[in-house]
């Protein structure tokens, strides 16, 4: 017992030296820079854990992860605990996936603290720095920074959104690849204007990875941008800004509150790729071909091509969340060089979306475009606030596929195809209302309502689906009015599946009024997911500043779901007809032997091509354009979505025989007219020429009336060959 309690007094003298040694040297640690000059350092010499144990800050590492992480954080100690794990992690080159998951939790602690000391809050931007770069060892290396990526994306937003600026109007944090500006724009200066931004000067020269290098290049090359201070854009590397408008209506609408404005720089991207990087480095040794693929936006869509930038506001805690179309301008200078004919074809400007993929964070183009390039810069706008980047797209065919010829090819194909179908389905339309017979056919009845649909679709489409800047209330009318017209398209598609069904499956079942119960499906059931988002959120329309369609969840649940629907109630309809063709038509006439059989087989193959396009079912070529194979389903969902109405034309109103009835009796009409009104009109002085033509004359007149002969029997005869030759040419034109 006396041994023990001589190893105790021992130990914990040895802790209180060493902790005091420390807390001398807190004086040495560089301080944080501010508008107004150097922040003293206030934190305590020695702060208690609450567990009795003491942590101090300096070059020593006192206690190791595990310690650390059963300290109490709160706002006393929330300053020594980020102090000594930002000592540990500077002693610690690798680290294990529990020791990585223990400071993750400690930064994420630290950050939910109400109001963060400014040296606690650079050393947190400095613990997020070199965790963004560390190795991880260990058995489980299936666990790595990455899919901590989100939550230290987040606890840097927290940094800006909780740093106590105290007296002072702005603030510099920085770190060797991190660089955050917080103002409190409500003090701010009118000697000083009105901060807008920050820019990050181009380097000129590359300097040698050194310590302290990254600190000093955002010392020397960071810029705020204030109101009325023109920044050559030649010079910049990255930068951000808002409207002057926008940020002063927020100070006017907020003149009690603190109205805060932070940005960040990310001159390293790691924090941002190393999550897919890892994922697919995963599913490379699993070598498991059914691995997710779902957000992996680096290997199937593109390459971050340039650094991160991110601006915030807030008043009083609370994110502003009032924003005008497009807030945000943030300039990028790309990583690899595009030719400026490809730059827009390939650039996407993109945030990081900390809700995506179940709260793992994944980059989204929703709210954002590429506007233009300027000397060699790409320019992006959005109208929110959050982290914001260029991908470049790319593909692993790249040396054979060239993105922009593929985009004009496919813009061709368009409008071409939908040229041709609108003719065509305008034609179907014309023969329906020509022929009376049509008009009780039940068939017909369908296909009239879905060739209406139809045409008024690729109307539309053709006519508003492109944006004309300054008209939204275009944009929304058409993108409105092409949702109802789509879904009504698809309805019928799926009216003319059910008559297929109940024509050729289930041949002696009826259905009472199935043309008016269609109709007001058809018809009505699309009204009721317009409405819904026109009420709930009217903006969804004009979301994209290309183009009057939708995004998001309105796209999802309000179109993309509902269609594909019907599109799997068809493909189940289409598999029973072909199935129900097929056993018909192999069986034949009676004795009719192989050619029976093989002309049997052509019957089938042709109704399962038209059943296949009157179903729509080449609309599943859409869901399928996704990963390596998009380019594919993208050329066959253009061309036979596009053409679909010329289709229709050919194979069900051309090949139908009332039709072609039709046609017979108004091209022998047609010929019949333009031989009766065809008159001699000249004359000879001769008198056997003359006499010669009135013979000729009477002769076809008479073959052509009925009771009435010459009196020639020549001349009669002559007539009535004429007669019957006459009437025979309109038969053998056609």
């Amino acid at each position: 017992m006396a041994a023990s309690n001589m190893l105790g007094l021992v130990f914990w003298s040895v802790v209180f030296a060493s902790a005091l040694t420390q807390s001398w040297s807190i004086s040495s640690d560089p301080p944080v820079t501010t508008r107004e000059g150097t922040i003293p350092d206030t934190s305590e010499d020695m702060e208690s854990s609450g567990d009795g144990e003491y942590l101090g800050s300096g070059s020593g590492r006192l206690w190791s992860i595990d310690s650390i992480a059963n300290s109490a954080i709160n706002s006393e100690t929330v300053g020594s605990v980020i102090n000594s794990t930002l000592s540990a992690l500077e002693e610690t080159p690798d680290m294990e996936v529990e020791e990585l998951t223990q400071v993750v939790s400690i930064v994420e602690k630290a950050t939910q603290i109400p109001s963060i000391p400014l040296q606690t809050a650079n050393e947190v931007l400095e613990i997020v720095d070199t965790l963004s770069r560390l190795e991880v060892t260990g058995p489980d290396k299936t666990k790595r920074v990455g899919q901590f990526s989100n939550r230290l994306i987040r606890s840097v937003e927290e940094v800006g959104h909780k740093v106590n600026l105290r007296n002072t109007s702005s603030a510099r944090l920085l770190s060797a690849h991190v660089a955050m500006e917080v103002w409190d724009i409500s003090k701010a200066s009118e000697e000083d204007g009105l901060p807008l931004g920050i820019l990050l000067k181009v380097q000129e020269e590359e300097e040698e990875e050194e310590e302290g290098a990254g600190k000093r290049r955002f010392e020397e090359d960071l810029v705020t941008v204030f109101e009325d201070k023109q920044v050559e854009p030649k010079h910049t590397d990255v930068s951000v800004a808002l409207p002057s408008s926008f940020l002063k209506g927020i100070i006017q609408d907020n003149r009690d509150k603190e109205v805060r404005l932070w940005m960040t720089v990310f001159s390293d991207t790691s924090l941002f790729t190393r999550q897919e990087e890892e994922e697919e480095e995963r599913d490379i040794k699993t070598s498991d071909p059914h691995a997710p693929t779902e957000g992996r936006i680096s290997r199937s869509r593109g390459r971050l091509n340039s650094k991160v930038i991110s601006v915030s506001v807030s008043a009083d805690g609370e994110p502003v969340s009032r924003f005008p179309p497009s807030v945000v301008t943030s300039v990028f200078r790309p990583v690899e060089e595009v030719s400026d004919d490809r730059r827009a074809q390939l650039s996407r400007c993109v945030f990081w979306d900390l809700q995506a993929r179940e709260g793992r964070g994944a980059w989204s183009e929703e709210g954002c475009h590429h506007q233009t390039t300027l000397h060699g810069l790409d320019v992006c706008v959005c109208d929110h606030l959050t982290n914001f980047a260029v991908l470049l797209d790319f593909y692993e065919q790249s040396d054979q596929l060239d993105a922009v010829l593929h985009q004009t090819v496919l813009g061709w194909v368009t409008v071409t195809g939908m040229s041709l179908s609108i003719c065509a389905l305008f034609c179907t339309l014309m023969a329906f209302i020509c022929i009376k017979k049509m008009h009780h056919m039940l068939p017909k009845q369908v296909l009239f309502n879905l060739a209406l649909a139809m045409l008024l679709s690729w109307v539309v489409y053709l006519s508003g689906f492109k944006r004309v800047p300054g008209s939204v209330a275009r944009c929304v009318a058409a993108a409105a009015l092409l949702q109802y017209l789509l879904m009504c398209t698809a309805l019928w598609m799926l009216a003319e599946g059910l008559l297929q069904y109940l024509l050729l499956v289930r041949v002696h079942r009826q259905v009472s009024h199935f043309l008016l119960k269609a109709c007001l499906a058809a018809w009505g059931i699309p009204v009721i997911p317009v409405i819904t988002i026109l009420v709930v959120d009217l903006k969804t329309y004009t979301r994209h500043e290309e183009y009057c369609w939708m995004s998001g969840s309105p796209l999802h649940f309000g179109f993309m779901l509902p269609v594909g629907l019907i599109l799997l109630c068809n493909l189940v309809i289409y598999v029973l007809v072909v199935v129900t063709i097929c056993r018909v038509k192999a069986r034949g006439k009676p004795g009719s032997g192989s050619s029976g059989r093989g002309k049997g087989r052509g019957v089938s193959i042709r109704a399962s091509v038209a059943c296949f396009i009157i179903l729509g079912l080449n609309w599943l070529f859409a869901f399928l354009a996704v990963g390596d194979a998009r380019l594919v389903f993208q050329y066959l969902f253009t061309i036979t979505t596009t053409f679909q109405g010329l289709l229709i034309f050919l194979l069900f109103t051309v090949r139908d025989r009332l039709f072609q009835e039709f046609v017979r009796d108004k091209v022998r009409q047609g010929m019949a007219l333009v031989r009766s009104s065809s008159k001699p009109t000249t004359s000879s002085s001769s008198g056997s020429r003359r006499s010669s033509a009135k013979r000729e004359e009477a002769g076809v007149f008479v073959a052509s009336s009925s009771g009435q002969s010459s009196g020639k029997k020549g001349g009669g005869g002559g007539g009535s060959g004429r007669g019957e030759v006459s009437s025979d040419i309109p038969l053998k034109v056609l």
